[in-house]
């Protein structure tokens, strides 16, 4: 801990300063540390009721708080989500962090059954057209989990 002494009975120093080494493209400047820039307080637009908030953009410059975005959109937000893992895990897309194509049709499977699942719990919400994108969705999905080869 800070303030302790070593093993050898040297002191640990009592702070440490962190020096900011961010560089600009040509390596001769140093940038300034990106400001964070203020969000609304998410539990004063939940205070203030649905009437208030109704409206508000969803993202980086609307709702702070999950509670903000509702079980609704959030689990529709989950669907979207699970649909562009299928198509990592199914092999057929890389992995965005690393680039590696690497095939898990066990996690592919549990994203297509939540997607069918949240689908079918909104799928009043959606207009026709979004209705047959979706599905057109869980179709390719489902045809290209039978082709990575998928349990019996």
């Amino acid at each position: 801990m800070i303030g302790e002494k070593f093993d050898n009975g040297e002191e640990r120093p009592k702070e440490v300063v962190i020096e900011d080494r961010r560089f600009s493209r040509d390596d001769t400047s140093v940038e300034e540390p990106a400001k964070e820039t203020p969000r609304p307080d998410s539990r004063a637009a939940a205070k203030a009721g649905p009437e208030e908030t109704a409206g508000e953009p969803i993202g980086p410059e609307g709702p702070t708080d999950i509670l903000d975005l509702g079980i609704d959109n959030f689990l529709k937000y989950v669907m979207s989500l699970a649909m562009a893992l299928a198509w990592i895990y199914l092999g057929l897309q890389a992995d965005p962090k690393t680039g590696v194509v690497a095939k898990d049709v066990a996690k592919a499977s549990t994203c297509i059954d939540t997607i069918e699942w949240v689908y079918g719990r909104y799928k009043n919400d959606y207009s026709p057209e979004e209705r047959a994108e979706i599905e057109r969705v869980i179709r390719d999905l489902k045809l290209n989990y039978i082709s990575a080869g998928a349990p019996n």
